[in-house]
Order: structure tokens, then sequence, then C-alpha cells
């Protein structure tokens, strides 16, 4: 982990090290740190891989409609300012975060602000 955190420190815009720190860090339960470090790679390279890591992550948290909602909200403003990576790091941080009986509502029921 002290590896990957210099490398990010010595290049905070190279992708490959942050995703080495997420890495370390989930490995060793190091959860929110994973989380942080994941968000900087999808904010910098967004890819499948990270935003799958991403959701993993933060589905690990206590489910919970309000935070996913907020998090949708966020998304929505960093689209608007044409931030597409923080956009993706923010619905994948609410995707993971839906509690699980929302996330197997048919469209059009139940919370309508998730389906949104």
């Amino acid at each position: 982990l002290a590896d990957a955190q210099r490398a990010s420190e010595l290049r905070p815009r190279w992708a490959k090290a942050w995703s080495r720190v997420g890495l370390a860090a989930r490995q060793l339960g190091a959860a929110e740190q994973a989380l942080e470090a994941y968000s900087r790679v999808a904010e910098l390279d967004p890819d499948a891989a990270t935003l799958e890591a991403l959701e993993g992550i933060a589905s690990q948290k206590r489910p919970c409609a309000e935070e996913a909602h907020a998090a949708k909200e966020r998304g929505n403003e960093a689209m608007k300012l044409r931030n597409f990576g923080a956009a993706l790091v923010q619905y994948s941080l609410g995707l993971g975060r839906i509690p699980a009986a929302a996330a197997q509502w048919p469209a059009g029921h139940g919370d309508a602000s998730l389906a949104e």
C-alpha cells in the first residue's frame, strides 16, 4: 500500500497508481480508502472494471436510499458541468447504495426518485 501511495503522490494524474492504492486498500480491508482511490481512478480514466469495483465497494456499506439519491443528484450536477468521470463515479456510488428491494422494483414502481 505504501508503494502505491507514494506512486500516486509522485504522479497524481496517473490512474494506474490510484488503481493500485485501491486494490491494496481493499485487500487490507480499508474500504473507505479503497473507495476514495477507485473514485480517483474513475475520474481520471473511467472504465467498466473500475466502475464495477467502485460499485462493489459502495455496496458493502449499509444500503441507504437517501444516500443513493444524493449520489445520483451529484452525478447529475457533474453531467451538467460536463465532468463525465465525476458523474460516473457518483452514479456508481449511488447504484452501490440502493437497497436491494429498490433495485428489484420494476420501472415506474416504488421510489420514483431512484429510477429517474
